[in-house]
């Protein structure tokens, strides 16, 4: 998430979602956020995944774009913020 470690623990618990993960990567773990892959990548790093077994969820097109550039497949998830038309401009694997 591009959040903050502190934000991401707020919504988290907040949500009942706080156990859920494996690995948490922030905006403060990274020195460059979305649209560039540091992220996902230091997540797949972490979790010692292959890129071309990997899904990458977001809900904008920085989140496809992120997840296109760390050569992992795309779900594009619109809840309001932004269109499926807004998802398939920038090309997620599948949106919905």
């Amino acid at each position: 998430t591009s959040k903050t470690a502190v934000r991401f623990r707020i919504d988290a618990a907040a949500t009942g979602l706080a156990d859920a993960f494996d690995l948490i990567i922030t905006g403060d773990d990274v020195e460059r956020g979305k649209p560039d892959p540091e992220g996902i990548r230091l997540a797949l790093q972490q979790l010692q995944c292959d890129p071309n077994a990997s899904w990458y969820v977001g809900d904008g097109p920085v989140d496809i774009r992120a997840g296109r550039s760390a050569g992992v497949r795309t779900l594009g998830i619109s809840h309001g913020l932004h269109s499926v038309e807004e998802l398939s401009a920038v090309a997620a694997t599948l949106r919905f």
